[in-house]
Formats: structure tokens, sequence, C-alpha cells
């Protein structure tokens, strides 16, 4: 658990590097298979964990503070936007791609200013109630649709993994190990192995 000279956290950045590279994948199927506002969303997250690899392996001081607002964007904004896609809207879906109407290019910005709103909402409020805020948020636009998505058409694969990100999401505190390992290592190496597999969900 050594530490480099200036306070960094090499296995942190490592962990990190390993999450950026998961989501840039998922961003990359998402874009391909057309799910544009899903790639945006994982874009942000892996875009977060680019700023944590310079802030854990660079500069602390440097990256900190874009770091914690670009992991606070894909909390707030990022995984919504990906979590809209598994919304179980049976009366609203296209008979294309299994596209929704709720989702086409006009309506994006509106959806993407609506969670921003959100997020700049809670700067103002005590460090618990942003927290709560960004749980319930991850919980009713991300986590909650995608276990219903994949288990209403037995992807299990797909629920396998909302399951795995769920329970890694549990605890992060960097200064906790579990076999050795922080906890925070952890989230980011499983965050980062079932993106991919969330987002090829997007199409079961």
């Amino acid at each position: 658990m050594a530490k480099f000279q200036g306070g960094l956290l090499p296995t942190v950045a490592l962990s990190d590097a390993f999450a950026m590279m998961g989501y840039l994948f998922a961003a990359s199927y998402a874009f391909h298979e057309g799910f544009h506002l899903a790639c945006c969303g994982f874009c942000l997250v892996a875009l977060a964990a680019g700023f944590g690899v310079l802030r854990f392996g660079l500069s602390e001081s440097l990256f900190a503070a874009p770091h914690e607002a670009m992991a606070a964007a894909a909390a707030f904004v990022g995984l919504p936007c990906v979590g809209l896609y598994f919304f179980p809207w049976p009366a609203l879906h296209s008979m294309s791609a299994g596209l929704l109407p709720l989702m086409n290019d006009s309506l994006h910005a509106p959806l993407v200013i609506s969670f921003a709103c959100v997020e700049a909402a809670t700067r103002g409020t005590t460090p618990a109630v942003r927290e709560l805020s960004k749980i319930l948020m991850n919980l009713v636009l991300f986590v909650v649709p995608v276990i219903h998505h994949t288990y209403s058409h037995q992807n299990w694969e797909g629920l396998g993994a909302i399951l795995l990100f769920t329970v890694a999401g549990l605890n992060t505190d960097k200064h906790k190990t579990l076999f050795g390992m922080r906890m925070v290592n952890w989230f980011h190496y499983i965050i980062g192995a079932t993106a991919p597999t969330i987002a090829m969900a997007l199409n079961s």
C-alpha cells in the first residue's frame, strides 16, 4: 500500500485506467449501435476515470478538483443517460431497432440539462444530502432500469454485470482493503469489466 512521493496512489491510478478503457469500449459500442445519449453517458464516466488517473498518478493538488467535478457529472448525468434506454416503456417502444421515441435526438439536450440542474442544485447542500441525491439518481435512473430490463429479457450476463456494479459501489473507500487490495480499486476494476456487458445489454 505504499504511496509515491507527493501522496500519489499508483494502484488507484492503474485501476482508474482500467475503468476508463472499459467505459471507452462501452461508449464505442453504444455509438455504433445508435444509442448516442448512452454513448455520451459512458464517455462522461470514462472522462471521470481519466481524471482519476491524472489525480492519483500525476498530481493530487492539480487534478483533485476536476476529478471530483467529473465524478459528479458521471454520477448525476452520465449513468442516467445510459439508464434511460433501459426504462420499461412498452407503450413507447418503436418497431425500429428497439429504440424509444422518447429518446430521439431532439430530447437529448433537455434531458442532459435537467440532470445537470439536479447536480448543480445539490452543490449548496450538505455532503450527506448530495451523496444521498447521487445514490437515488443512480438507483432510480440506472441500476433499477438495467436490472428490470436484463431480468425481463433473460439477459443473465447483463443482470450479473449490473449486480456486480451495484455491490462494488457499496464501499469505495480508498483507505479500506479487501484481500490486500483497496476497495476503490475493486470498484474501478469491476465497473470497468462490467461496462461492456451493460452496453451490449442495450440490444437485448
